[in-house]
Order: C-alpha cells, then structure tokens, then sequence
C-alpha cells in the first residue's frame, strides 16, 4: 500500500565542536603562563590534533583561525576557529601566591591596556585609582 515515510534526524551536539555552516568552532583552555609567554597546544580537528601557536600575551577571548581545518564540502573546506579561555588557577600554594603577588607588583598598569583605560576613566569620572591599593 502506497503512503508516506516521514523520517526525522536528531542532530546532537559534539562535546567539543560547534558548526556554523563548514566552520567548527573550539574553546580550548590554556595556562595564565602560556597566555602570557606564548607557546603552542594541541587543537583537535575532524582527522587528528594540530599545534596552534599561541602569541604572547593572548587575551582569554581571542580567537585564531586555522584555514581549511573544518567541514569538508565540494566547494572546499571551511575554517577552525579555535577560542582561547585563559584558565587562572582556582588555588595557589603560599609559595605560588607569593610569586604572583611579587609578580603584580612589579607590573606597570601601562603593560595591560584595558586595565590602563578602565582605569583613565573611573579616574575621570570618580577622582578614584581603582587599582591603587
């Protein structure tokens, strides 16, 4: 007998990839050290990981594209947006934090931009340094 055959796909989502079209975008956590000094990490792509260079003083929101690291379509291949997530140590031995502390003090606001404008203007507005301790 002749009818309809109605079939529904479930698409669930993939514990590391998000897909916009043929890109894949990928959070990837990386130390405060390798933030701030530069180095490379392991990335996963659809075949096998890659090295991505992470430059010196990475913000945690910036994002690096690696071209033709996504979907395979007949028109080519879609990019790899790989988003760094600074990930700052939840806790730090006595000795580490006394390391950081020595470390923050000898820091120039100038060095951290968005701090030096946050800073430019609560001064502005409050008469207040709110980095002044």
């Amino acid at each position: 007998e002749a009818g309809d055959l109605i079939i529904v796909f479930k698409v669930l989502p993939h514990k590391l990839f998000k897909r916009k079209e043929f890109d894949l975008y990928v959070d990837v956590p990386v130390s405060f050290a390798t933030a701030a000094l530069g180095g490379k990490v392991k990335v996963p792509t659809l075949d096998s990981p890659i090295d991505v260079d992470i430059p010196e003083g990475t913000q945690s929101g910036k994002v690096i594209m690696v071209r033709g690291k996504g979907i395979r379509s007949r028109l080519g291949n879609g990019n790899l947006y790989v988003n760094v997530v600074v990930e700052v140590p939840s806790k730090l031995s006595k000795a580490q934090k006394t390391a950081l502390t020595a470390f923050d003090d000898g820091l120039d606001i100038k060095q951290s931009s968005k701090m030096n404008d946050y800073s430019k203007n609560v001064q502005s507005l409050y008469g207040v340094d709110p980095y002044k301790k």
